[in-house]
Order: C-alpha cells, then sequence, then structure tokens
C-alpha cells in the first residue's frame, strides 16, 4: 500500500524540524557556553574567577532545562542575576524546553517514518531532500542577512519569540557581561554551521536513497 502523501510531507516537515534544531540545541551546555565565554574574556570582565564563572555557567544551563528560577549567586552571596534578568530567562527556558520538545517530537517521527520508507527509497531520498535540504537553504538565506545586519538580526529574533521590553540590558548588567554581543554573534554562526553540517548528511543520504532506487530500476 503506497504511503498517503500527507504522511510524506509530514515527515520532510520533521526532518526539517530536526535539521533546524538539534545542532543548536546541543550547544546549550557550559563546556561551550564557557570555551566561548574565554574567547571574549567574560571572566576578567566579572573579575571572576574561571571555576566560579564555570560553576554559574552549570546552574544557568540546569535552570534553562529543568525550569529552575536561576537565583545565582557570586561566591561572596551577591545575587547573580536582578530580577528582570531572571525574568527574561525564564522566558529562555520555557522556549528552550518547548525547542527540546519539538526536537524529540521530529527526530521520534522521522525515525518511524524513514522505517515506514525503508521499502521505498526512491521517495525517502526526496522527502530526506526537500525537508532538510529546504532548511539547510533557509539558514543560508538568513545566515547572510546575520552577518550583514547583526544588530538588525538580533533585534528581530528576540521580538518574533520573547514580549517586548524584557530581553534588552544595559552595557554594564550581568546578563551582557555574562554574554556579549560578540558572544552571541559566534554562537549563532556556529549553530548555522550545525545546521548546514546536519541537512548537507541528510541530504546527502537522501540523494544516494534516490540512487539506489535507480539502480534497482535499471
Amino acid at each position: 500500500m503506497p504511503t498517503p502523501p500527507r504522511v510524506l510531507w509530514l515527515f520532510a516537515v520533521w526532518v526539517g524540524v530536526l535539521t533546524l534544531l538539534t545542532g543548536p540545541l546541543l550547544l546549550i551546555n557550559p563546556l561551550f557556553i564557557g570555551w566561548l565565554q574565554d574567547r571574549h574574556d567574560v571572566a576578567d570582565g566579572l573579575h571572576l574567577p574561571q571555576d566560579e564563572l564555570d560553576r554559574i555557567n552549570g546552574e544557568i544551563v540546569w535552570d534553562i532545562f529543568s525550569g529552575g528560577d536561576f537565583d545565582v549567586t557570586f561566591a561572596n552571596g551577591d545575587p547573580g542575576l536582578d530580577a528582570d534578568e531572571r525574568s527574561h530567562m525564564a522566558d529562555v527556558s520555557r522556549l528552550v524546553r518547548i525547542l527540546v520538545i519539538l526536537d524529540a517530537v521530529a527526530i521520534a517521527f522521522a525515525a518511524w517514518g524513514g522505517r515506514l520508507l525503508r521499502t521505498d527509497p526512491a521517495r525517502l531520498g526526496r522527502m530526506l531532500i526537500a525537508g532538510a535540504g529546504t532548511v539547510g537553504v533557509a539558514t543560508v538565506a538568513i545566515g547572510t542577512f546575520a552577518v550583514v545586519a547583526w544588530d538588525s538580526a538580533f533585534t528581530l529574533f528576540h521580538e518574533l519569540l520573547f514580549p517586548p521590553g524584557t530581553w534588552s540590558f544595559p552595557p554594564d548588567s550581568t546578563m551582557i557581561l555574562l554574554y556579549p554581543p560578540e558572544f552571541w554573534f559566534e554562537a549563532a554562526m556556529i549553530a548555522a554551521v550545525l545546521v548546514l553540517a546536519t541537512s548537507a548528511t541528510l541530504s546527502f543520504g537522501g540523494w544516494r536513497r534516490m540512487r539506489e532506487a535507480d539502480d534497482l530500476d535499471a
């Protein structure tokens, strides 16, 4: 029995979702954050020893994934984030946890769809390319915009995803000292590279499946 077209396109959509989300979500970890902060001398800017910054990073990442309250403190007992910063991080946490769920659903559906289509390599290949390839092309376009107009791209991203007036902080705030603009630019570029790598890998896999189908038909 042929696979219904709506199932094929749902498979392609979920492949696109996992292509977009999996790599960037993996970057939300203390090791990557600490490495990027070290590149921009964040510990020196905050006048913190590296082990204290590492502890703060670990607690913030834990709170992001667990829905914590972001009540991190410095070694001297002073609060690490003020009320507005904690509120924004709570918004970030909600968004990230939604994206994690979406990514998990996407991976599960893509695995199920791949198994369903394993005897139809031509369709499997086309849908892999449709899902992953489309996201790859969009990433190139968005990434190009971000490179040439980073401030506008950063602002647009936050305006789309967060309530107005909740995500902008003064340059001397702990939030900006922890995650300076250069941090976010490099993080975004690395995330884009991971998305493109995932897109290329899945698209190549789709091309291989289509070649297999051609060989079977020959």
